[in-house]
């Protein structure tokens, strides 16, 4: 992306510029993008890559983003489990970790994440479990009726 490629430099008319484009531009299309598709792993894989190209072009300026960004990544991972939506919050963990103003929500967001992931990695697991347990169970009683 275009973004991917500018490189301003914090406090000029080109940092400026970018943050506008983002606040203003890319911003409503990724989150509109996000609400309506959230369902479709390519769109939500692209709207985040964006949205890490946005991050590395705007830097501080990007966390009026984050009240909005936050709620998008946490609802579409429950619901649909993509890798992207974790993608998005380690980029921003690894930008905004030690801010004290974006620290508050971003820990309740990781505590949410990896509590739903570890749920479902636990819930496969049990499913694997119980579905290869009953494939045995099958292929034993239809050696006996052979």
């Amino acid at each position: 992306t275009v973004l991917g490629v500018l490189k301003p430099v914090k406090g000029t008319a080109r940092s400026e510029a970018c943050a506008l484009l983002v606040g203003n531009g890319v911003w409503p299309l990724v989150k509109h993008s996000l609400v309506q598709h959230q369902g479709c792993e390519m769109v939500v894989e692209r709207c985040c890559r964006v949205m890490k190209h946005a991050l590395r072009c705007t830097g501080d300026r990007f966390k009026p983003i984050l009240p909005e960004f936050f709620p998008l990544i946490r609802q579409g991972f429950q619901v649909h489990f993509h890798s992207p939506y974790l993608y998005a919050a380690e980029y921003i963990a690894m930008e905004f970790c030690r801010d004290p103003h974006v620290l508050p929500m971003l820990q309740p967001l990781f505590d949410e994440l990896s509590g739903r992931a570890l749920t479902t990695l636990r819930e496969r697991l049990a499913k694997r479990t119980t579905d290869e347990q009953r494939a045995e169970c099958l292929s034993g009683l239809s050696h006996l009726v052979e």
